[in-house]
């Protein structure tokens, strides 16, 4: 996960723009991320941990639609649960740019 920004090597700041793909990269990193109730100032916001479900994490879809509607998802697909008690997911998504 990054920050909005970040710092270059010759010191100045390099900004995550908002609409840019590694935006929309947090946003989807930040919803999977973020549990139901874990945001105090909207608890709708967040989706069930998915380590150990099958299929797409519950609530995704739904946080995404409500919070960013510009992002259309295409696909999702998750590996199985690995030695380590993680899994990965992959997120396809489309930008409606004329939303944002």
């Amino acid at each position: 996960m990054k920050h909005p920004f970040s710092i270059n090597s010759f010191g100045g700041v390099n900004y995550q723009y908002e609409g840019s793909k590694e935006f929309y990269d947090q946003v989807i990193f930040i919803a999977l991320k973020t549990g139901p109730g874990e945001l105090v100032l909207d608890p709708n916001f967040g989706t069930e941990d998915p380590t150990f479900d099958s299929g797409e994490p519950i609530g995704f879809r739904t946080t995404l639609t409500n919070f960013w509607p510009e992002i259309a998802v295409t696909a999702v697909t998750a590996d199985k649960v690995n030695k380590n008690g993680t899994r990965s997911i992959k997120v396809d998504y489309e930008v409606d740019d004329a939303i944002s």
